[in-house]
């Protein structure tokens, strides 16, 4: 039995995705959120509890995505917001937690504030 005072990720096996060669849904050559989504069943046949998300934020991509010019945006060749909102219901539907991959000790020099 599993110590309930252990905070769940000390126990939890978590599946780390790059969005851009994950899983590419649209044949563009750049992986996607929808790839991710495709995924969900396989992810958690890997017994994963969650699942950790490099940046997908719109971002002009000079520093992997973490350079990020808009937090509140997913990167257009990722997908959308919706494609994100679906992956999170899916994941929650199979027991999976998200985790979103934020740094926001730095961000790139076009963002707006």
């Amino acid at each position: 039995m599993a110590d309930s005072t252990r905070p769940w990720w000390k126990e939890a096996n978590i599946y780390q995705i790059y969005p851009a060669s994950f899983q590419n849904s649209n044949r563009d050559g750049i992986g996607d959120l929808p790839g991710i989504l495709s995924r969900s069943n396989y992810i958690k046949d890997t017994g994963a509890d969650a699942i950790w998300i490099s940046p997908m934020y719109n971002s002009p991509q000079q520093d992997m995505g973490y350079d990020i010019s808009d937090y509140e945006s997913v990167s257009p060749p990722y997908g959308t917001v919706g494609d994100m909102e679906a992956i999170i219901a899916a994941c929650h539907e199979r027991g999976m937690k998200v985790l979103l991959d934020l740094v926001t000790n730095h961000t790139s020099n076009e963002h707006d504030d």
